[in-house]
């Protein structure tokens, strides 16, 4: 058994020891990809698994008869050429039917929704439904490559994921003509690594960004001081949020939500992206809570923060008005004086040649 195959053995046994196995994996690699003959080997192997604990779809199909039975379904095409189905949830549909013949309204903000790595479709359409009645806003929903009924032939990635969310956010923009300042971005756990790569190529225009039980990155889930610049590892990190936030000042507003008790990733992830947020609001701690269970371990706590981000959201948007408004004016005024300012029939300084003081 040459380097590489005893590296790649110790890590599949590594691998079935629980929570701590990247963190297993990564000093069993340190020790051998220094070797050259080695490294090629572990890091296509390491890659792998990297992905496997990034993904973890339900079973396929298991849900498509609910995602196909949707009044809201549509497809996407990506960039690859995949198709991966969406679901449009409607604020107005727990309102008052419309009058017959005509489509339900939509409503003021829509939010673009990245499910976690172990849900599809099918299993985050109740959810959705609820905070879109709760935060009066409309969901739009894209499943990832590889889950439930999305091409066949299609796997999940990292890459595919950031196609997956693109061809969203264009289906939004030009399908449904949605003004890019309605649309709120909202990512928990797997998806906020979507969500932040959407953030960093639209860095202002947007209405604001939530990050529930968001990671730094995958593999710092699991090894908190892993993937330094000096890191073996750090070549086969995936979602790296931390560094993209630290190089991209958002200029809309951001909520982080993250669970206390969180085991899977921990609080602290949620921490260190709040501290690099540029336009941060409030977060929310949910005190006691896990990864999974925020909607019911904190119901209360976190369906308030969710829907008062929406009058945050607006109140930022009133700000800004009123800043361009005053841009405006100054702008104007000065314009005004530049071009009338030898002074008006008096001879006194003025404005468009009028004299302008008293």
């Amino acid at each position: 058994m040459d380097g590489w195959q005893r590296c790649v053995a110790e890590s599949s046994c590594a691998a079935f020891t629980g929570g701590s196995a990247i963190r297993q994996l990564g000093t069993l690699a340190a020790r051998r990809i220094r070797d050259s003959a080695v490294r090629p080997g572990v890091s296509r192997w390491m890659g792998c698994l990297v992905s496997r604990l990034a993904f973890l779809p339900p079973p396929r199909h298991a849900g498509a008869s609910r995602i196909r039975g949707h009044s809201g379904l549509c497809w996407l095409r990506t960039a690859s050429g995949e198709d991966v189905p969406a679901l449009h949830i409607k604020a107005a549909m727990f309102g008052p039917a419309p009058p017959h013949g005509e489509e339900l309204p939509s409503a003021k903000f829509t939010v673009l929704a990245s499910h976690g790595n172990a849900d599809d479709l099918a299993s985050v359409i109740d959810r959705y439904e609820t905070l879109a009645y709760r935060m009066g806003c409309d969901f739009f929903a894209y499943e990832y490559s590889g889950y439930s009924i999305a091409s066949g032939d299609s796997v999940p990635s990292e890459a595919a994921c950031y196609q997956n969310i693109q061809a969203a956010f264009d289906y939004l923009v030009r399908e449904l003509e949605i003004p890019r300042d309605r649309i709120i971005l909202y990512g928990v756990s797997l998806g906020s690594g979507p969500t932040v790569e959407l953030a960093r190529l639209n860095s202002s225009g947007l209405a604001g960004m939530i990050l529930q039980s968001p990671f730094a990155s995958v593999i710092r889930t699991q090894c908190p001081d892993c993937c330094a610049a000096s890191c073996v590892l750090q070549p086969l990190d995936m979602f790296r949020n931390a560094e993209k936030l630290v190089d991209v000042a958002l200029e809309y507003p951001c909520c982080v939500i993250h669970g206390t008790n969180d085991r899977v990733v921990p609080c602290s992830h949620g921490r260190l992206l709040h501290s690099m947020l540029r336009h941060p609001v409030p977060p929310l701690w949910a005190e006691g809570a896990g990864h999974n269970d925020l909607d019911y371990a904190a119901e209360a706590a976190y369906y308030d923060r969710m829907q008062r981000f929406v009058g945050e959201v607006e109140e930022a948007e009133v700000a800004a008005c009123s800043s361009m408004s005053m841009s405006s004016v100054v702008g104007g005024i000065a314009a005004a004086v530049a071009g009338g300012g030898q002074g008006g029939p008096t001879g006194r300084p003025g404005l468009g040649g009028e004299d302008a003081w008293p």
